[in-house]
């Protein structure tokens, strides 16, 4: 995955979290929704799917 698709996959992700959105792994303290998605991302637990257009 390129570092284009990661920002974009991160960020749609955060904006869930912050809008109310359940997380998929348990938040630490203090963690911000940044921090949250990369570590989902990370962890292979988004709930998003990435499709090619052709």
């Amino acid at each position: 995955m390129d570092k284009f698709k990661e920002a974009r996959i991160i960020s749609a992700r955060a904006f869930q979290l912050a809008v109310g959105a359940d997380p998929t792994i348990k938040p630490e303290k203090g963690e911000r929704f940044e921090e949250l998605a990369r570590r989902e991302l990370e962890e292979g637990k988004v709930p998003l799917k990435v499709f090619k257009r052709k």
